[in-house]
């Protein structure tokens, strides 16, 4: 958890366009589920290498609100982390 590769994977996943005709409120959705859980794994590793990718997702309207949602609440995480280590 944490590492370059795992990153990466999640990263991918993440940016790879969302199927046509998808809906975008579909919170059941198999695509919006999986992105929903890359962009969480990524804000637990904390890297605030990531923190550029997870906010273009989360203003990116043709993504699933979820996924949006889920990569703000990310950044919300890392940048909690980062402070309080700071301190």
């Amino acid at each position: 958890l944490g590492g370059a590769e795992a990153s990466d994977y999640l990263i991918k996943e993440l940016q790879k366009p969302v199927p046509k005709g998808a809906n975008l409120d579909d919170y059941g959705d198999t695509q919006a589920i999986l992105r929903s859980q890359a962009a969480m794994a990524l804000g637990r590793c904390g890297n605030t290498n990531v923190l550029g990718i997870l906010e273009q997702v989360a203003t990116d309207e043709t993504q699933f609100k979820r996924v949006r949602e889920s990569c703000n609440k990310a950044v919300a995480k890392i940048r909690d982390r980062s402070q309080s280590q700071t301190k």
